[in-house]
This record gives C-alpha cells, structure tokens and sequence, in this order.
C-alpha cells in the first residue's frame, strides 16, 4: 500500500508542469529561413493528454488543425470567397505539436526526453536524440510571468526545429484542467470540401 501511495505521489509530481488539458490564446510569430522576416498569426488551441489538440487560426493564414491518437485532419478555406474548403487527413497523429506538450510532462528537470538549463524566469530544454525525432524539437525556451515557474505562468515558448525553422509563441488566457468533448477533437468535415487523404 505504501508503495502504491509512494508510486502515485512520484507520477503526479512528474505530471505536474503541463496540465492534464489546456486552452489558450496564443499570437505566433516564424521567421521567413530565407528573408529573416518575421510573419505574425493568431489563434486558439486546446490540448488534452495524451496527443490530443485542436489549433485554430485566424487571419490571412486561416485554418484548422486536430489531432488525436488515430486521425489527423489539416483544414483551409478555399482559395477565393465561395470555393471549398481544402482538407487534408491523415491516419494517426500528428507528433509534432500534442507530442511536444505530451513530452513536457516530464517537468522541468532533466529527464530521458530533455536536459534543463535554469534561469531565473526561464528555462531552456534541450532535446535528446529520440525526442527530436518525436518532435522535430531540438531546443525549446519556456519564458515566465514571473519566478513561479507553474504552466499557468508561462508567457512565451521559443522554439528552435531540426529543420532550421524558430517559431515563438506568446500566450495569454491561459485555462488549465478544461473538460473537453470528445468531439472537440474531431474534426467535422463541411459538405461539398475538397478532400484528399495521406
């Protein structure tokens, strides 16, 4: 019994950065690889454990993007007012984005996924092998509100790909613990959308 309890406390405590699901508003900003200049998008995502999210965007770069451990959809309005929607599924999840939060998980101590290198109001991850290829994450900067490092305070996430590109994401509104529907991510596919399959 004590080692059930003791096993439980170790579990919760590895769990306890990244809540079980989340909401929140995020404006981001990727740096053109040829140009250095940076373009700028806003939206939403949810996310729930294990390797669920829904992003949704708004603005010139509008669309819709859900994952779940068995379907990934990719969804775009069409290219002039009136034409179909353009969606793009795929079997399985996308291990990009819900991976990295699923991996995160792990705390923000050096784990298996990650080392940690601490700053007062940040903390800097750096992805080992596997984890990059889970991700396509190399390094990632956490950057706080404040000295209480809790998920709930984070303000930025810098992130650095394998392939070059550095995406930064800052986020407000954030609302942890959220009860989602199931059919939150599930993307309905609208009559009379272009659809093709990956």
């Amino acid at each position: 019994m004590k080692k059930l309890l003791l096993l439980t406390i170790i579990s919760n405590m590895a769990l306890g950065f990244v809540p079980r699901s989340f909401s929140t508003k995020y404006k981001q900003i990727v740096k053109n690889q040829l140009t250095g200049t940076p373009k700028e998008s806003n939206g939403t995502f949810d996310y729930q454990y294990p390797g669920k999210l829904r992003l949704e965007q708004v603005g010139t770069d509008a669309l819709v993007y859900v994952t779940n451990e068995k379907t990934t959809w990719y969804k775009r309005d069409g290219f002039m007012p009136g034409d179909p929607a353009e969606i793009v599924i795929h079997k399985g999840s996308d291990k990009g984005l819900s991976n990295f939060f699923d991996l995160l998980k792990s705390g923000l101590k050096t784990n298996k996924n990650y080392k940690v290198k601490d700053s007062e109001k940040y903390s800097v991850l750096v992805f080992e092998e596997k984890a990059v290829k889970d991700t396509g994450v190399i390094e990632t900067k956490l950057v706080f509100k404040s000295t209480d490092k809790k998920f709930s305070n984070l303000s930025k996430i810098e992130i650095n790909y394998a392939d070059g590109k550095s995406v930064n994401l800052e986020l407000s509104n954030i609302a942890t613990n959220k009860k989602f529907q199931e059919k939150n991510f599930i993307l309905q596919v609208p009559k009379g959308a272009n659809v093709s399959y990956q």
